[in-house]
Order: structure tokens, then C-alpha cells, then sequence
């Protein structure tokens, strides 16, 4: 902590602020007009602190700017009366900045050097809490202290996800969205229902992570980072679960134009059938059934369109799965082994150094 101390320049043993500035962009996502706004809005709040603190340090971070200030010896306003100095300059923005929306998120109280964490995670609610908050440009938590707190499984049961996954793996966009929607709905009015914020967020990466891990097993690349982002833009839990939703779509349709086509081809719904079950031993007469074709002529268009023998494809599916547990896991080579349908873990390894030429400790080793 002496570190910190010397890197912010704070003076032991009295007290500190810390506050964020929340820029929104209300008719323009990822336009530079946000950076452009950071460059007016650094300078004029930093004019009003330099007029009472001797500690001001500002870190930028996209559309936030991160705040920390210590008063100086003779302090001339209250911690309040200086945030409402800071948004007065709010009303004074420049013309060109006018679809900005600026919220001040204070931490609940001022802090000291050895609990800035507590107060910075503090400030981070506060920002939830905007969603939620009736003023315009600063939000106070303290108001807020007697929320409930929501955990996932309150609202997102295990039962829930696993007929979710269900959903999604689907592909039906309709069916997807009108699912969360029905996730998302008693919390809604979440203002009403006096219920932290927090759980929105919670729920929304619980969704994110599966459908995340749907895309990945489908090799579709997803940009779940920038959901998140764009979350951040929300001003209403109204306008929080749109965005959501419209996020949602965006990144389930290259997934659902992938399963039309395997609709439409029974040798891509063998494909999506066995990279979903080679942990089990399916056999070409099981996939044959799944695609309501006789086992010889589905052994040959199969051949015939991926270069590859059924039994083939099926090893080398489950060959390159094993080379992303040995990779991404600390999994034993048993374990392993059965996630990827061999229940003997000799055979197993007789298999991977056939096909790679090293055994699967040696590919662990040098990857």
C-alpha cells in the first residue's frame, strides 16, 4: 500500500474521495464523439477540484473517467457540495457534446488509503445503480442501502439453464430472444421491486458465457466483450434489456444461418450431431437414424462430401478436443481420455500419437 501512497502522492491518515464519470452517447454507440467529449470534460472538472483539493489523479477508461482526490489543509466544501459544483459544469457543455449524458457515481463515503479497493468497488455500484437512480447527473448510494440482493440461481435456476441451452443451441432467433425476454421480465420494474441492479449484470453474464461457449464448439467467433460495453450505455433497466436483447440476436445469427443449413443438409446435421455427442460411442448406423438415412448411402454421401470416412471424422473431432483439454485444462490424461469417448486411456494415447506423432503429455508439455 506504501506504493500507492507514493504513486498518488496521498498524505497518510486523511481522508480520500473517489468518484466516476459516466459518458453516455445517446444516438451514437462507438462514435468518436466520446473521446472528443473526454477532452473537455477532463480539464473543466479537474478546474473545479484543483479550487479545493491538493490530491486530484484521473485515469480514463472508454467512456468512464476514474476519479481520486484528497482535500487540501483547509477544506472549504463538503464532499457533496463539491460534487454539485463539478455537475453544475455539466449545463455548460459545449453545443457539439449536447447527446452526451454525464453521471456522476460517487463511492458511498470518503475513504482512506487502506480501503481504496473497498471504495472504488463502491463507486462501480454506483454506477449500477444509475440504471435505477431518479436524478439526471449523480447518484448517491447511500439511498440505495437497503436493496435486496439477487443471486443468479433466484432468477436463472439450474432447471432454466439447462432447457436454455436447449434454446440456443436451437438456432430459432424468435424462440431465443422471446426465452430471455421472459428471464428478464420480473425484473423490469426492478426499481419498484427494491432490488440491486447487480442481478441485471449477473444474469447477463451468465447468458454470455453460454452462448459463448455455443459459438466457441461451433468455431463462430463472438465479441462478448463489446455486449458489455454497449451495456454500459444504458440509462433504464428498459433500455438495458433492448440493448440486451438486440446484442443477443446479433451474436446468434451467424449460428442460426449455420443450423438452416444443417436443416437443409444431412450431412452438416450428422456434423452438428457427432461434434455434440463424440464424448459417447455413437456409431455410423446411430447418426444414419438421426438423418433418416439407410447406413450405406449415408456412409457414402458422407464420405463423398467431406473427404472423410465417418469413422474418420468422428476420431478426428474427438482427437482435436482432447488437444483443447490438454491445452486449456490441468485435467489427468484418464479424464481426458473419457470426455472424448475412449474408456481406455492406452488406446486413447496410441490414438493422439498416431495422429500427431507426440503422446498427449508431450503435446501438454510443449503447448
Amino acid at each position: 500500500m506504501e506504493g500507492s501512497l507514493d504513486y498518488f502522492n496521498l498524505v497518510k491518515d486523511q481522508p480520500v474521495g473517489i468518484f466516476i464519470i459516466k459518458i453516455d452517447n445517446l444516438h451514437q454507440e462507438n462514435s468518436k464523439l466520446v473521446s472528443f467529449a473526454l477532452k473537455w470534460l477532463v480539464p473543466t472538472v479537474k478546474s473545479v477540484l484543483s479550487n479545493h483539493c491538493s490530491v486530484i489523479e484521473s485515469i480514463t477508461v472508454f467512456s468512464r473517467v476514474y476519479w481520486l482526490f484528497q482535500f487540501d489543509s483547509e477544506r472549504k466544501c463538503s464532499e457533496l457540495d463539491l460534487y454539485v459544483r463539478v455537475i453544475k459544469k455539466f449545463n455548460n457543455i459545449p453545443d457539439e457534446y449536447k447527446n452526451m449524458s454525464l453521471t456522476l457515481c460517487p463511492a458511498k463515503s470518503m475513504c482512506t488509503i487502506d480501503n481504496l479497493q473497498y471504495c472504488l468497488s463502491n463507486a462501480e455500484r454506483s454506477v449500477r445503480l444509475r440504471l435505477i437512480s431518479d436524478h439526471d447527473h449523480i447518484v448517491m448510494p447511500y439511498k440505495f442501502n437497503d436493496l435486496k440482493v439477487l443471486r443468479v440461481s433466484d432468477v436463472f435456476s439450474p432447471f432454466q439453464q439447462a432447457v436454455f441451452h436447449t434454446v440456443i443451441e436451437s438456432g430459432e432467433i424468435e424462440w431465443i430472444v422471446d426465452y430471455i425476454s421472459k428471464l428478464f421480465l420480473p425484473l423490469v420494474n426492478i426499481k419498484e421491486r427494491n432490488i440491486d441492479p447487480i442481478i441485471l449484470f449477473e444474469l447477463s453474464h451468465r447468458i454470455l458465457i453460454m452462448i459463448g461457449d455455443l459459438l466457441e464448439s461451433q468455431n463462430i467467433e463472438s465479441d462478448t466483450q463489446g455486449v458489455y460495453n454497449t451495456l454500459g450505455h444504458a440509462s433504464t433497466v428498459q433500455e438495458y434489456v433492448k440493448i440486451f436483447l438486440q446484442k443477443v440476436e446479433f451474436l446468434m445469427n451467424p449460428y442460426a444461418l449455420k443450423m438452416q443449413s444443417y436443416k437443409n443438409s444431412p450431412v452438416n446435421r450428422a456434423i452438428y450431431y457427432i461434434n455434440n455427442h463424440y464424448s459417447t460411442p455413437i456409431s455410423l448406423t446411430e447418426v444414419a437414424d438421426f438423418v433418416d438415412l439407410s447406413p450405406s448411402y449415408f456412409s457414402a454421401l458422407f464420405k463423398k462430401e467431406t473427404g472423410k470416412s465417418f469413422s474418420e471424422y468422428l476420431t478426428l473431432c474427438r482427437m482435436n478436443k482432447a488437444k483443447k483439454l490438454l491445452t486449456e485444462t490441468m485435467q489427468p490424461i484418464g479424464m481426458i481420455s473419457d470426455s472424448v469417448g475412449y474408456s481406455d486411456a492406452k488406446y486413447f494415447s496410441k490414438v493422439f500419437t498416431k495422429y500427431f506423432n507426440m503422446s498427449p503429455q508431450r503435446y501438454r508439455k510443449i503447448n
